[in-house]
């Protein structure tokens, strides 16, 4: 990956999120990832590249340069690139809030089912109103005009 716009996306892509959601964890303003992620700088602060660097568990040479090793686990020391950066319990609090999410979106579409129903139910016994008070008019002019 020869640019920084490059190794940003594949970190992104990589970890799975948004560049929202690396501003919310990092600090870092949605400005600053928005030129970064459409390739409009090719330099970030110091600052910034640590805390990128933090976040993704990757070496801040590498994020910025390219060169070296790409991984570092948490205290520093360099990891092969073939093995997974250590887990912080992010995966597990994913699939807790997804879970949470689908429990919530299930009940949602129960309560939407048993109200189409009725609708359904009202629009039908509206139109067998109209259907029967459509047939009282027909007989009633029928009447009239015998």
């Amino acid at each position: 990956m020869k640019s920084l716009k490059d190794r940003y996306l594949h970190l992104l892509h990589q970890k799975d999120v948004t560049a929202y959601q690396v501003s919310a964890k990092t600090g870092i303003s949605n400005d600053v990832l928005s030129r970064l992620k459409n390739g409009k700088t090719e330099k970030i602060s110091n600052d910034n590249a640590k805390l990128l660097a933090e976040y993704f568990g990757v070496s801040k040479e590498w994020l910025t340069t390219g060169n070296g090793e790409m991984l570092t686990n948490t205290a520093g020391v360099k990891t092969p690139q073939h093995q997974a950066p250590p887990q912080d319990g992010r995966l597990f609090d994913l699939v807790v809030s997804q879970q949470e999410t689908i429990k919530n979106l299930t009940e949602i579409n129960k309560n939407l089912s048993e109200t189409n129903k009725q609708l359904s139910e009202l629009l039908e016994a509206e139109q067998s109103k109209k259907t029967s008070s459509g047939s009282d008019k027909r007989a009633s002019r029928y009447r009239e005009a015998s």
